[in-house]
């Protein structure tokens, strides 16, 4: 930043005490245009980035181009931190600086005009007065301290998990109802029951063998439209298969193992639940197989 200050008296011996009147004449825009023109260092924008960033000037604050006045002693600095660079700063300063002390602002022609320090580099403001200008002490919750990175970084972890656990309840609600079964989730079954999962392309030797198995005689496979049940009943006689239990008729006589076949993305949710409530009524043995192709 860069800094001068000035003393002002007015005709009757007063002092004059305005010194936000000083930083609204250097940030008013016809004032702009003159000083980038005379200077070359172009600062409008910075100002334009303060109001996007919602730092209008209040009392309590007036910015990066400020004029602050010392209650004890009334006299008045000017601070400039506008620019990219130290040297741009200062040449800002040294302009403001000569509209001042050449009596080229209007509100202040025909008074008295003491210089106390010329435009120079640094902070000599004190420490309360920092609070009123662009500082880390004034910009407070939008200063980059590292603890606000760190901060920055645990809100990021933590948008990031919530954003899969959000992913996750969504698909499990679109699965929930989807017609076709994909997941085990998505059908019912007892704790008695028998559940066992397969992959069919890893697990296809050890489902037909668990198949070829039945534990009681007169097994049947309920299946609603299986390739693999119906190539392997072409394979091995004996086994049984249908897409539908048949009527229940004998009451408490078991008539042979049950076994369910569920194929992601093949069995129907509806079909399921209609051969899981036939199969409740029969004294048997009830297996549920799903096959994840």
């Amino acid at each position: 930043m860069a800094e001068f200050e000035f003393f002002i008296q007015l005709g009757d011996g007063d002092t004059f005490g305005n010194s936000f009147i000083f930083d609204e004449y250097f940030t008013s825009p016809a004032v702009i245009e003159e000083i980038e023109r005379e200077t070359g260092v172009e600062y409008g924008q910075t100002l334009e980035h303060e109001e996007n960033l919602g730092l209008e000037k209040t009392s309590q604050y007036r910015g990066s181009i400020a004029g602050i006045r010392n209650t004890s002693s009334n006299v008045i600095t000017i601070r400039v931190q506008v620019a990219e660079s130290s040297a741009d700063n200062l040449k800002l300063a040294e302009a403001f600086a000569n509209r001042i002390f050449n009596n080229e602002i209007p509100f202040v022609k025909d008074l008295s005009i003491t210089s106390l320090k010329e435009p120079e580099s640094g902070e000599k403001l004190l420490e309360d007065d920092l609070e009123k200008v662009s500082s880390l002490e004034s910009l407070g919750e939008l200063a980059p301290t590292e603890s606000k990175k760190k901060s920055a970084l645990l809100y990021a972890i933590a948008g990031f998990i919530l954003g899969i656990l959000l992913t996750t309840v969504v698909l499990f609600i679109i699965q929930l109802f989807k017609n076709k079964i994909n997941y085990a989730f998505q059908y019912s079954w007892d704790f008695s029951d028998y559940h066992f999962i397969f992959t069919l392309d890893k697990d296809r030797e050890q489902l037909t063998e668990f198949l070829f198995t039945p534990e009681l005689s007169n097994q049947i496979i309920v299946h609603e439209d299986s390739d693999f049940v119906e190539q392997l009943i072409d394979t091995k006689q004996g086994i049984k298969a249908t897409t539908a239990l048949p009527r229940f008729t004998n009451n408490g006589t078991k008539t042979g193992e049950i076994i369910l076949f569920v194929e992601s993305k093949v069995t129907d949710k509806e079909w399921y639940n209609e051969q899981y409530r036939s199969a409740e009524k029969y004294n048997s043995p009830l297996t549920i197989i799903q096959v994840i192709n």
